[in-house]
């Protein structure tokens, strides 16, 4: 499969990403300071 990198705005945001993903039983991890930001 693939993976995505998200770069959430804001908290309300963040929330949001995390909670679609658990509602989809989708894994994902948390990082922070990532030394790169992928535009698409």
């Amino acid at each position: 499969m693939e993976t995505l990198i998200v770069h959430p705005e804001n908290k309300a945001q963040l929330n949001a990403v995390k909670q679609v993903l658990k509602a989809m039983t989708v894994s994902f991890e948390k990082r922070k300071n990532l030394q790169y930001r992928i535009h698409c």
